[in-house]
């Protein structure tokens, strides 16, 4: 598989850019709306591979990541094996296979979009939150955790032999708090962050399928008499994860892309570019 931090700047990449779009078909995006969009996507990213027990999600989350990697394993192997055709065959690990999928993408974002669309009011501390500011936060709190276990993944690794994933867990946790409370209401509903985690998690597939093995993004169409038919980049294309390529080559072109974008963005909403008649 890719890896974590190639994985969470490319969700980042495709947030921004999608962003840029709406800034310039619609109008422009409020900053802390923009930054947590964002922040969705570049987790979302890494989300996928809650389906790997050694992959950054699982670890980052401690025995919540576990217990969590264990039920999506199950349901992969499940689904795996009951939608299989006979060159297919039958698994026992669900690894790129349910969670690595256009379908699996599309639900996730649908459910994220749901769970953050309630304009539904309650009293806390004597302010009224919408039912969709909530579940945003408690959200953003989670993929805020992916994001920054992906971007800082050898330091985070460090960190945690010290002080446990249970410490990021906390500083995303109060990263979330602080920007819900800076953050202007959006009518009570935040369910343009599904697209955010739909954008993110795709991304995922697309950069998994530059690698040998590929992903079955077109589950369940059968492709060669296969439902799990693994999609990847022709073979010459096709890179190793984790060697000097990625590292070298593809993390910092990516990562150039991000920043370029948020400048764009950045720029746009303080209309820098019309000081220069652009």
């Amino acid at each position: 598989m890719v890896m974590g931090p190639t994985h969470a700047m490319s969700g980042a990449a495709a947030a921004l850019a999608g962003i840029a779009i709406y800034t310039n078909t619609v109008g422009p995006v409020e900053p802390t709306l923009a930054a947590t969009f964002t922040i969705m996507a570049a987790g979302a990213a890494l989300a996928p591979d809650i389906d790997s027990g050694g992959s950054t999600v699982v670890r980052s989350f401690g025995i919540f990541g576990n217990l969590a990697h264990h039920v999506a394993n199950s349901a992969s192997v499940a689904v795996y094996n009951l939608t299989s055709t006979r060159k297919d065959g039958t698994i026992s690990n669900g690894h790129r296979t349910l969670f690595h999928t256009t379908v699996m993408a599309i639900i996730m974002g649908g459910l994220v979009a749901l769970a953050t669309a309630s304009t539904k009011t309650v009293d806390l501390w004597g302010e009224n939150y919408s039912w969709g500011q909530i579940n945003a936060v408690i959200l953003m709190s989670v993929f805020l955790n992916l994001g920054l276990a992906g971007l800082l993944e050898k330091r985070i690794k460090r960190a945690r032999k010290q002080f446990g994933p249970y410490l990021l867990m906390l500083g995303s946790i109060a990263g979330a708090v602080i920007m819900a409370y800076i953050m202007p209401p959006a009518d009570g509903s935040y369910a343009f962050l599904g697209f955010a985690v739909g954008f993110g998690w795709y991304m995922h597939l697309l950069g998994d399928a530059i690698t040998k093995m590929g992903v079955p993004m077109a589950w369940p169409i059968k492709i060669a008499g296969r439902r799990w038919y693994d999609i990847a980049t022709p073979s010459f294309m096709r890179i190793t994860a984790g060697e000097k390529f990625e590292m070298k080559i593809l993390l910092p072109i990516i990562t150039g892309i991000t920043i370029l974008l948020l400048t764009y963005n950045v720029l746009v909403y303080f209309e820098v570019f019309q000081y220069f008649g652009v």
